[in-house]
């Protein structure tokens, strides 16, 4: 006889069945979004992980850290992904405000000759300023 699944204790309300079902049905949602909902709603009917990944043509860890997640914080959690995820930004925000409001401004205002910036003379013109302005 098979063991029981860790995840076959997932039971799911009328509210979450019907925010699940709205999402698979959705042609605005993001797929990864979709395919978690699928993974919940199909876990919840009791239809095992490797029969889930079969079905949604995905690998079976992709199943179980949905179904983890899902355990350990809820569905919110489940449906989203992880923070954190890519490059960290190197220019902090103030730097890209800073830059914002210097391109914003006409060159006149500032002493320059012409009435628009090219790129050229708005990087140079940060990187002699940009010091003294912090």
């Amino acid at each position: 006889m098979a063991r029981p699944s860790k995840y076959s204790c997932i039971n799911l309300n009328a509210d979450e069945v019907s925010r699940l079902t709205n999402i698979t049905s959705s042609r605005t949602e993001m797929v990864r979004t979709v395919q978690r909902a699928k993974i919940i709603l199909l876990t919840a009917e009791g239809i095992s992980v490797t029969a889930i990944a079969d079905k949604l043509d995905l690998n079976r860890k992709s199943v179980e850290l949905c179904l983890d997640k899902y355990l350990e914080s809820g569905l919110e959690t489940a449906l989203s992904d992880n923070p954190g995820r890519g490059r960290k930004s190197v220019i902090m925000d103030d730097d890209k405000s800073y830059v914002q409001d210097i391109a914003c401004q006409s060159p006149k205002e500032l002493g320059y000759a012409q009435e628009l910036w090219t790129q050229r003379k708005l990087v140079e013109h940060i990187q002699k300023h940009c010091e003294e302005a912090g």
